[in-house]
């Protein structure tokens, strides 16, 4: 009897109650439910980080851009000069809309690292191709932009051209200008009665635009130098631009005062350009990620980025000629 009843014992203590199994299957489960999580979470990490990287890399080399083009605006000229215009002026280039996603600056250097010419001395101007300077310009090539104005603060003459020819024979040197100006290679609207002047300065300028282009669903962000080639800069989601015109209080605007400036009213403070408000926005190029935001192109994770750019050329030949402080 008693070897009968400890085989019994033995044979009871082998294996696992049904309820011993639930529970180390639920056990089970929920440790495995914990592990793909955070498996889960680190694959959307993994997919995400990059796509951020790489969109505000975009928007800041973007941004980066016209920052530097909008503080040599105004580089050469006189205050009088519309550093900035829109395409409503150059209306054959771009869409020649006037809206907030386009900005043209006048003055800015054509590539990283260029300097300026100093302004020569014009002795004559008839008004159309012959620059007639009292001395051989330094460094002036055919083929670079030039702007001859005459620098007269109450009614501002000015002609934008590209140098066709150089005679730097003393005792005078004559800088002739394209003949095709404002059919063909520089627009019509960038000149302020070219009648003609007898004297005055020429200064070397680049005209540089911004201007975006939707493809398909994706708004591409355009750089163009002197009317020449459109370049892409990049992919972005959103490119505003708003002008911050005098100096107290300062008004925002969507485009420059028109016309700026007014022939023969003196220039103020207060019709100065004294910001602009670049605002880019992007997003990755990858759908549906964590942390996506709904838009119209779809779900994507976005990021916008401003700043305000003071054009200290501007500002500067504000303050020279007005003899106050025109900064912000």
């Amino acid at each position: 009897m008693r070897k009968t009843m400890t085989k019994f014992r033995d044979e009871d203590s082998k294996g696992f109650t049904l309820i011993e199994v639930l529970i180390s299957m639920a056990i089970t489960i929920v440790v495995m439910g914990a592990v793909f999580g955070l498996l889960t979470r680190g694959q959307q990490s993994f997919q995400r980080e990059p796509q951020v990287a790489e969109l505000q890399q975009s928007a800041r080399t973007a941004l980066d851009m016209v920052s530097k083009d909008v503080l040599q605006a105004g580089a050469g000229l006189p205050v009088e000069f519309p550093s900035f215009t829109t395409t409503a002026i150059n209306s054959s280039v771009g869409d020649g809309g006037t809206g907030p996603d386009v900005i043209e600056i006048v003055g800015s250097s054509s590539s990283a690292g260029e300097m300026y010419y100093a302004p020569e001395p014009v002795v004559n101007f008839d008004g159309s191709t012959n620059v007639t300077l009292g001395l051989a310009p330094t460094g002036l090539e055919v083929g670079n932009l030039v702007v001859v104005y005459d620098n007269n603060e109450l009614s501002p003459n000015w002609v934008m051209g590209f140098v066709a020819a150089v005679n730097q024979t003393p005792p005078e040197a004559i800088v002739t200008l394209d003949a095709t100006f404002g059919t063909a290679s520089v627009p019509g609207g960038y000149t302020n009665n070219p009648d003609g002047f007898t004297t005055g300065f020429i200064t070397r300028v680049s005209v540089v635009q911004y201007s975006t282009q939707l493809q398909g669903n994706d708004l591409i962000l355009r750089r163009q130098v002197d009317f020449g080639q459109i370049n892409p800069v990049g992919m972005l989601d959103d490119f505003q631009v708003a002008y911050l015109v005098g100096t107290q209080p300062q008004v925002e605007q969507i485009n420059p005062l028109p016309p700026q400036p007014t022939r023969g009213i003196l220039i103020t403070p207060v019709d100065i350009i004294s910001g602009i408000r670049v605002t880019v926005a992007a997003r990755s190029t990858q759908e549906n990620l964590a942390g996506s935001s709904q838009g119209a192109s779809g779900d994507y994770i976005r990021k916008t980025f401003s700043s305000n750019i003071s054009p200290r050329n501007v500002l500067a030949g504000c303050a020279e000629r007005l003899g106050t402080q025109c900064s912000i």
